[in-house]
């Protein structure tokens, strides 16, 4: 039941997302015949667009395309979503919504920079292109029409459901006892305090990618280079083809990767200043914020990425560095002081390393060798120093909790949004079907299966 909630949430909320594909939808290039599949208002919803769609939803949902039952399921439940988009960009244009030009052009050339990427190289992207009939142009202009659709639904959304539903402690505690059984259970835990070292390049190195990154700008800021030329010549990111540009970004998108201090001065740039040169794990950046919405909270931006290239007498002296720490810490010295004294983990070197009560699950990836690692200590016990990706690891397991199903206050947070979410579902599906009365709508068969 909770996932059926959770997932038909996400089904509301599908048309409003700025993408829907993020690769080439497949369909007939040419001018054809087509057969149609439904009918909202005098628009008609073509089947090469339901196939499109269906294809995406198949890989996008994990659906075995051999299982016939599964993918007739599928089918219904996509053209049943096509003909709501279609009711609802309807009903935005019969409310006047109003979409800019500049939003639908970052939208599309979003969608684009995606659908590139995800072949992995111009090469393949081309020869899609090719197999689909299609012209670089011809791509963009699908892509706008599909961006002009999906933004003025999304206006239309918050216009119609400006403000989330109010929950009561009452429906809460209902919730939770009504669904208890098929609630989450917490992850087991372990407690973990922390070494890290970081293969850091030699400073000169850093030095001279900081003295170019400072160079650069000031000879964008003089007007010798525009910032799109200065991005092809110099950056050592990918898109430094078209001209540094990352399209449309939020808070949250590098954090990560980039650390909360560079995303702070990004989004604390103005709009149209090119940046002092901002450290991050990958080197130097210059940035340009070239738009925003604050409202929507998305800024479009490009960069200039100078990397700070690593050599293998960088990896040499971290290895060494944690040895010395994890020889201080076999000579008895407390696991404490070493790590106030070795750690560049900025949050948790403070604390004695300490970083708290983890779930062994968010132990995935690159972090899955720290996982191999702790599962293999007792309580107590020290870890070796741990190569990783760009950092060395030292780590001693201060306690360990089992899986268990949560208490309504552990979980408390997320019920809000369950509960929100149904309340949400119940709000939008009565209100979409009140629309189809006020729109003709005709709905066909799929043809046969196979």
């Amino acid at each position: 039941m909770l996932k059926i909630l959770i997932g038909s949430a996400l089904r509301r909320c599908f048309w409003a997302l700025p993408v829907l594909s993020l690769a080439l939808a497949p369909g007939a290039a040419g001018e054809t015949v087509e057969q149609v599949m439904a009918v909202v208002g005098e628009e008609p919803i073509l089947l090469s667009e339901a196939e499109a769609q269906l294809l995406m939803a198949i890989e996008g949902f994990g659906v075995d395309p051999s299982d016939s039952a599964a993918v007739a399921e599928l089918r219904e439940d996509v053209l049943d979503e096509l003909i709501e988009q279609e009711l609802l960009y309807q009903e935005a244009q019969a409310r006047g919504v109003f979409v800019s030009e500049q939003e639908v052009t970052d939208a599309a050339e979003e969608m684009l920079a995606r659908s590139r990427a995800g072949f992995g190289s111009e090469e393949l992207f081309q020869i899609q292109l090719r197999r689909e009939g299609l012209t670089l142009q011809e791509l963009r202009e699908r892509f706008v029409r599909r961006a002009r659709k999906e933004i003025a639904i999304s206006h239309l959304l918050r216009r119609r459901f400006p403000e989330e539903p109010e929950v009561s402690e009452a429906e809460l505690r209902q919730f939770f006892e009504a669904h208890r059984a098929e609630l989450p259970r917490r992850e087991p835990l372990v407690h973990l305090q922390h070494i890290l070292v970081n293969v850091s390049p030699d400073p000169l190195v850093r030095q001279k990618s900081f003295d170019l990154a400072r160079d650069v700008a000031q000879r964008i800021r003089d007007a010798e280079l525009t910032f799109e030329e200065a991005a092809r010549r110099y950056s050592d990111d990918p898109n430094a083809r078209r001209g540094g540009r990352l399209g449309r970004v939020r808070r949250g998108d590098f954090r990560d990767r980039l650390g909360e201090a560079f995303e702070d001065s990004l989004f604390a740039l103005p709009i149209g200043e090119v940046s002092r040169p901002q450290p991050s794990p990958l080197g130097y950046h210059l940035l340009l914020v070239e738009e925003e919405n604050a409202e929507e909270g998305w800024r479009v931006v490009r960069h200039i990425l100078f990397g700070v290239p690593l050599a293998s007498e960088d990896e040499a002296r971290a290895a060494q560095r944690a040895a010395e720490a994890y020889a201080e810490l076999q000579a008895g010295t407390p696991f404490e002081d070493v790590a106030r004294t070795y750690s560049e983990d900025a949050l948790s070197a403070p604390e004695g390393g300490d970083v708290g009560w983890i779930p062994l699950g968010a132990l995935r990836g690159e972090l899955g060798i720290v996982r191999a690692v702790v599962d293999t200590l007792e309580v107590g016990a020290t870890s070796r120093p741990i190569a990783g990706e760009g950092a060395y690891h030292i780590f001693r397991l201060l306690g360990r909790d089992a899986e268990r199903p949560f208490s309504f206050e552990e979980i408390r947070p997320e019920l809000v949004e369950y509960v929100r979410a149904q309340k949400q579902q119940e709000q939008y599906r009565e209100w979409v079907e009140e629309l189809k009365q006020d729109y003709y709508i005709e709905r066909r068969d799929w043809p046969p299966i196979g």
